[in-house]
């Protein structure tokens, strides 16, 4: 079918193209969402930048037309004979200045030199990769080029040395490009026998060439490059042919074993993959720039296809083949790993932990087990998974769709889920809150009851975030009838805003979250603004004051500051906690914990008499009994902690200073706390 046949029928609102055969047709830049092209032939066609999201290219036929593999065979055929050409000069070069005429008219510090330089630069290209063997090489030749000129002069000599490490790194980057742009063409038996066998005859006839030239050349001839050819040529004929084949041989093969980690993926060699890549994928089916997100390729044969800077969100991969012979870019299938587990949809046992996982398509995948710990998984599809047992522990699950998938025994310790994760029909009947360490244990299963199990639904209301919430958070002391106030108020001004409490958390040193739902479309910033403007104004009024007895039900904001106690605890139930702690310790006869209890109690009954708020008194004692376990606990491990403590409780005490004679000496006694525990 012809490209402009196709784009006709689109346009008429035909979807189904399959089965079709696209081959070198060009749809660059055409919409075509929600296209069929199951089955389809499309070799060597054209989707460069065009629109193909939602589009199904089930089992389609990917790749180049029949006479760009030709071409490109031709191609590889004759990188490998250019290789095999330079193996067997180098070769030649190489033994003949071994020979004993050579080293008696140019030293065998030039051999040595040549013989080191080999060395390095094999062993540096096999541990390092190519580009690094050979800038090691150029710099082991200019350092002991001199140093041996010191000893003897031998300048006259390097040129044959320099000659032939060129033609070393030549040959061996030759034919790894040539063997990796075969492999990635075709991975059959005949071509890369095809290969070898023509590159060996091109380089035998070409070695005799060489030899006959030698032969009809004196040996007067000027020039240790010359001389180095004309004197084995000359003098062993048979021998010299004999072992430029064998080292010829040899530097073919370490070009071969290069070209072979090369198509292995082998990070040493990134850059000679990437130039043979973009060979082997000329004429091939072209997507780059096109829009595949949530577009469909099981089961098909995408080799030596171009997917550079297409965009691929939630693109389904499973069962593909030859993925790795095909130009990806800096897309996640650039990484091995990832590019495996969408292939096979298998990922059990695997650890995925902090890597980039965002927008991938792992619809129904195995992941039993899978370690996911810090992992990206925003934006991905992970409908009908099995997650049971995996490690989701810090995991960003913005927007994530885990809609029907299996969390049966998963960890979720902190995972980042939001308003915009998808839970529907969760599979789950226990979860576990965190990861277990070497202390403690302890995974915090629920439900609890190790006898029961969650019914179909129950997890998803046990930890999703259903609602979008307003959340209030006052990151000071707070006065609860205040706030109960303040937000009685809003309520009563915004009837439409539909606001309700759901919940109240204490985040620490008086630090308070009120956490309210809302309907839809409300604008959060104005209401907290208005809040914290009511707040902030009844805070600072007497409680008598008329502004404070707004006509508000008086058993609507009891209620709220009563949960605000509640929250807090009450400051006697706080100071029976306080006293029970030093009983116990005094019981203890210990000395050192007797003497910090005694500034303890000094300090509570400084705390009573001191004209301090009801949230404050009992936030300064939840600080004094923080003190005083920490010591029970050992204070060499709670420096930090007791620090904070002592620190939050001197910034109370300096305020109340110039209203109370007390304040000094809670400071006072403050001093000696910092004593005990070292704190100066």
């Amino acid at each position: 079918m012809k490209a402009k046949d196709l784009i006709k029928l689109y346009s008429l609102g035909r979807r189904n193209f399959q089965g079709v055969n696209l081959v070198g047709q060009s749809l660059a830049g055409q919409g075509l969402p929600d296209i069929n092209l199951n089955d389809a032939n499309i070799r060597s066609t054209n989707f460069k930048g065009a629109t193909l999201d939602n589009a199904h290219f089930c089992k389609v036929e990917a790749g180049q037309s029949y006479s760009w593999i030709i071409g490109l065979t031709i191609f590889s055929i004759t990188l490998a004979a250019i290789a095999t050409i330079a193996a067997i000069q180098s070769g030649i070069l190489i033994v003949s200045t071994a020979t004993n005429r050579f080293t008696d008219e140019f030293t065998l510090i030039p051999s040595v030199i040549m013989v080191i330089s080999l060395s390095v630069f094999t062993i540096m290209t096999l541990s390092s990769g190519i580009l690094i063997g050979g800038v090691a090489t150029t710099i082991t030749i200019s350092t002991l080029t001199p140093l041996g000129n010191l000893i003897q002069p031998i300048l006259a000599g390097t040129g044959a040395i320099a000659l032939a490490v060129a033609w070393f790194f030549v040959s061996s980057i030759t034919i790894s490009a040539s063997v990796a742009i075969s492999l990635l063409i075709d991975r059959s038996r005949p071509l890369r026998i095809l290969t070898a066998v023509m590159s060996s005859i091109s380089g035998l006839i070409f070695s005799f060439v060489v030899w006959s030239i030698a032969q009809t050349v004196t040996e007067s001839g000027d020039g240790a490059i010359a001389k180095a050819l004309t004197i084995t040529a000359t003098n062993q004929p048979l021998l010299g042919q004999l072992s430029a084949i064998l080292i010829s041989g040899l530097i073919l093969g370490l070009g071969g074993y290069i070209g072979q980690k090369t198509i292995a993926e082998d990070q040493r060699f990134t850059l000679i993959r990437s130039l043979a890549a973009t060979m082997a994928a000329l004429g091939g089916t072209n997507f780059s720039q096109a829009e595949l997100s949530n577009a469909n390729l099981t089961g098909s044969v995408l080799r030596n296809c171009n997917f550079r800077q297409a965009k691929i969100d939630r693109t389904c991969w499973l069962e593909v083949k030859h993925l790795n012979t095909s130009l990806v870019g800096s897309s996640y299938l650039d990484n091995p790993k990832i590019r495996n587990l969408l292939l096979t949809g298998q990922g059990r046992s695997e650890n995925f932990d902090r890597m980039n996982l965002q927008g991938l398509n792992l619809c129904n995948l195995e992941l039993h087990e899978a370690s996911f710990i810090g992992a990206d998984l925003s934006n991905t599809w992970l409908r009908y998974a099995n997650l049971s047992d995996a490690k989701l522990v810090q995991a960003d699950l913005d927007k994530t769709d885990l809609t029907g998938a299996c969390l049966t025994g998963a960890y979720i310790q902190d995972w980042g889920i939001t308003v915009d994760t998808k839970l529907d029909n969760i599979q789950c009947q226990y979860i576990y809150m965190r990861l277990p360490t070497p202390d403690n244990r302890d995974c915090f299963r629920k439900p609890d009851n190790r006898e029961e199990y969650f019914k179909d639904g129950d997890f998803a209301d046990f930890i999703a975030p259903l609602v979008r919430t307003l959340d209030l958070y006052h990151n000071q002391q707070v006065d609860p009838r205040a706030v109960a106030f303040a937000f009685q108020k809003l309520i009563e001004n915004h009837p439409e805003s539909d606001i309700e409490l759901l919940a109240m958390e204490r985040k620490g040193e008086g630090k308070l979250l009120l956490r309210a739902k809302t309907s839809e479309g409300v604008d959060f910033s104005r209401l907290s603004q208005e809040y914290f403007r009511d707040y902030n104004l009844l805070k600072s009024l007497p409680h008598n004051d008329p502004r404070v007895l707004i006509d508000i039900p008086n058993e609507r904001v009891k209620s709220i500051e009563s949960m605000i106690q509640g929250v807090y605890g009450s400051l006697e139930s706080t100071n029976a906690d306080l006293e029970k702690a030093i009983m116990i310790i005094e019981s203890s006869n210990e000395f050192s914990l007797n003497r910090l209890s005694q500034l303890i109690l000094e300090l509570q009954q400084l705390i009573i008499n001191l004209d301090l708020s009801e949230s404050d008194q009992i936030e300064a004692i939840i600080q004094l009994r923080e003190i005083l376990d920490c010591a029970i606990l050992g204070k060499v491990h709670f420096v930090r902690k007791v620090r904070k403590s002592v620190q939050w409780l001197r910034g109370i005490f300096l305020e109340v200073q110039s209203q109370s004679e007390l304040s000094p000496k809670a400071i006072e006694i403050l001093e000696d706390i910092d004593a005990y525990f070292n704190l100066k």
